[in-house]
């Protein structure tokens, strides 16, 4: 993987030496939105280093995470990680700056950048999974999702979860019809699932504007499937993020889109029916559409 040094890459080392100058500076932004923490034993940064750090530093170092894997961002820093009951889904506050915003050309161009693929590439996997809107959300707070039946039954087998006592207690999970494929039936099926059993209800989800499925919340970085609902929920950048973190948990996904090989990324992303449904031959004609060569 190829990168390209800026100056962001280096700021928690600077930090570090510009910190007693920040606050001498009274440059301290309260509630500036960045904390890492870390896993495995890595070292993180200090609360005071985080806490010292200008806006503009902050921003830069969350869009660069991806580039630091020792780092990972704790949602209890840049919005509160809520504590909802089994039929609630993350909210947050309107005021959050990173909520909802639509992906930017510099946001494709970083994340293309880190996994050193094309920009064209990767809007073509959102061109199928998303659709030409290119959205991340279908209402504030809410991403886009597909409740699926199939991962459904998979996923409370393996909590445990009797689907006899899913159809006594919540019977809106398997309904069918116009409804239950709109986003509102959709999420009317996901919240009656959480009310028998909130982890595996979540993990039967594909969410965002790539559609990755719940129960893959480990090969996204993430701590549990709430932590990745909660990024989901939280901005389309954090998606982005989540789909570089997915393939690169695949190099060999990763090298497939790399070399246009779509086929090959098609039945590693979409699995073996996407050679019947045509995802190889819609995604090549949607990297040509996003100038792609």
């Amino acid at each position: 993987m190829k990168f390209k040094f800026e100056l962001w890459h280096i700021l928690p080392l600077l930090s570090t030496i510009l910190t007693p100058r920040v606050l001498a500076a009274g440059g301290v932004t309260a509630g500036s939105p960045a904390q890492a923490h870390t896993e495995s034993g890595a070292v993180s940064m200090p609360d005071s280093i985080v806490a010292a750090m200008p806006d503009p530093y902050v921003s830069a170092l969350h869009k660069d995470s991806l580039l630091f894997p020792e780092l990972r961002f704790d949602p209890n820093v840049e919005l509160v990680r809520p504590h909802f009951s089994a039929t609630e889904l993350p909210a947050f506050a309107k005021g959050d700056e990173l909520k909802y915003e639509m992906l930017t050309d510099e946001d494709y161009r970083q994340v293309a950048a880190e996994l050193d693929v094309d920009i064209a590439a990767i809007k073509a996997v959102v061109d199928i999974e998303a659709g030409a809107s290119h959205r991340g959300f279908s209402a504030p707070g809410k991403p886009i999702i597909n409740f699926d039946m199939s991962i459904y039954r998979q996923m409370a087998k393996r909590h445990g979860v009797s689907l006899a006592t899913v159809r006594k207690r919540a019977p809106e999970v398997f309904r069918t019809g116009k409804d239950a494929k709109t986003q509102a039936g959709r999420y009317r099926r996901l919240e009656a699932a959480c009310r028998v059993h909130r982890a595996s209800a979540l993990e039967s989800c594909f969410w965002g504007m790539f559609q990755i499925g719940g129960f893959n919340w480990r090969k996204c970085g993430c701590t549990d499937v709430e932590e990745f609902v909660t990024l989901m929920s939280r901005s389309e950048r954090d998606q982005l993020e989540i789909f570089a973190r997915f393939i690169s948990a695949n190099p060999a996904m990763v090298e497939a889109i790399r070399k246009h090989q779509w086929l090959k990324f098609a039945l590693a992303y979409n699995g073996p029916r996407a050679r019947s449904r045509g995802y190889d031959r819609r995604m090549a004609a949607a990297y040509k559409k996003h100038g792609g060569k």
